[in-house]
């Protein structure tokens, strides 16, 4: 096994699922399931509908795409040595029984009955080279002296002094290590015994025309380097950032004294409380800390991780203004932010109401993330509207939310400002 091997993920290759008949792999790896790309090489994971852009968070029920599903190799346990459950079928590694008689160690060890090296208690060392210790006891093939003078390879070699002539015995097992393993004349990806086999520390493999490739252009965000370039989970989200501020022209009067109420660092605001009357009397911000999630479970039609923007808890922030009017509590659903304010305004803040809306993070048709916003609700418009006083509408730009307040108060609520930050995907 290379140094450093790491699996890549259930993506097919065009030319196996073309009908190529290539034999199994050998060194750790099983011929790849199809599960995320289709038979026209596009990404299917259950969020793709005919060529139409992903749905993001919201997942198909059952996969789509009916005629090119139909296309997809039976999902298999891909490698056998990385602790993963590549099939997802419940069972991994030597396991599975895809893995049975599969390299799944550095030692090139092979699954027998459900473990790595796994012996079935024979009487003796019954084969010599085929990577397994069938009697159990400890040795493998011509370390085991009963396997002195026994065949271990092709061409008629024998075991000698503890070892075989050809370090893998039978079959190339080791598809990347520039050496005739197996002594049959024919190296690595040269070798049929490679095919669909990993053959570098990265994650290609050895193709049918004995080239060694990535099997896969994409990386899905599942813990793998996929795109075989060194990195795992590269282009993937991995936070949300908040960007520069840019503050709106403050409404109302110039009287009064002034304040500024700004949500902490990371968060933005979800609501406003305070009171009301023919004014604006009281107002308190009201924000979350804007959080980014990873749901780590996968299936075989949505074969990476899922990222969400949520809302944390509230953080309560100072009164400003009197205390007349009727009591209020305006906030926005769960996992929306402030997205605009609106109002009226003259001598004071005459009228308010805010716009939500929620974020979601999802592939868009170029197969690269993105972040989305979505309208959602309106809270209920607060205050009165004194006669002459001016529509305002403090609106975040693309992505934006409100991350401050500001304005004047005495009595009542005299003026206000809003500070928007966009918000923007960190990616590896």
């Amino acid at each position: 096994m290379l140094p450093g091997m790491r699996p890549t993920s259930a993506i097919a290759v065009t030319l196996w699922l073309a009908g190529c008949s290539c034999s199994p792999a050998i060194a750790g790896s099983r011929p790849l399931d199809g599960g995320g790309m289709d038979a026209a090489v596009g990404f299917d994971g259950g969020d793709r509908d005919a060529g139409e852009a992903p749905d993001g968070s919201l997942r198909d029920a059952a996969p789509v795409d009916a005629a090119r599903d139909a296309a997809f190799m039976p999902p298999v346990e891909i490698y056998c040595d990385d602790g993963l459950d590549n099939d997802m079928d419940g069972a991994a590694d030597c396991v599975d029984p895809d893995c049975d008689g599969v390299v799944c160690d550095a030692s090139s060890n092979r699954c027998r009955d459900g473990a790595c090296n796994g012996c079935r208690g024979e009487a003796t060392e019954t084969m010599c080279g085929d990577g397994a210790d069938e009697d159990c006891d400890g040795l493998r093939d011509c370390a085991d002296p009963e396997c002195d003078g026994m065949p271990c390879g092709p061409g008629g070699v024998v075991c000698g002094g503890g070892a075989c002539p050809c370090e893998s015995g039978f079959t190339e097992w080791l598809c990347g290590d520039g050496t005739d393993d197996d002594c049959d004349g024919v190296l690595d990806c040269d070798d049929p015994d490679c095919a669909m086999s990993r053959c570098s520390d990265v994650g290609e493999i050895c193709f049918p025309d004995g080239s060694c490739q990535c099997p896969s252009g994409q990386e899905l965000c599942q813990g793998v380097d996929d795109n075989c370039d060194g990195v795992i989970d590269d282009g993937c989200p991995q936070s949300i950032d908040q960007g520069t501020p840019a503050t709106s022209p403050s409404v109302g009067a110039t009287a009064g004294t002034a304040w500024v109420d700004p949500c902490p660092m990371g968060a933005a605001l979800i609501g406003i409380a305070g009171s009301a009357s023919t004014r604006v009397d009281q107002l308190q911000p009201l924000c979350a800390v804007v959080r980014f999630q990873v749901d780590t479970t996968r299936t075989f039609e949505h074969p990476e991780d899922t990222f969400t923007v949520e809302s944390g808890a509230p953080i309560v922030g100072a009164t400003h203004g009197g205390s007349g009017g009727s009591a209020y509590d305006d906030r926005c659903p769960a996992n929306e932010f402030v997205v605009g304010i609106e109002g009226h305004a003259d001598l004071a803040l005459d009228r308010i109401s805010l716009r939500c809306a929620s974020f979601v993070i999802e592939r868009n048709a170029g197969f690269a993330w993105q972040l989305r916003q979505v309208p959602g609700a309106t809270t209920p418009s607060r205050g009165g509207g004194g006669t002459g006083d001016a529509p305002f509408d403090h609106a975040c730009g693309p992505n934006g939310v409100v991350t401050s307040l500001e304005g004047r108060a005495g009595s009542t609520v005299l003026a206000l400002a809003a500070t928007c930050r966009p918000l923007s995907l960190d990616l590896r």
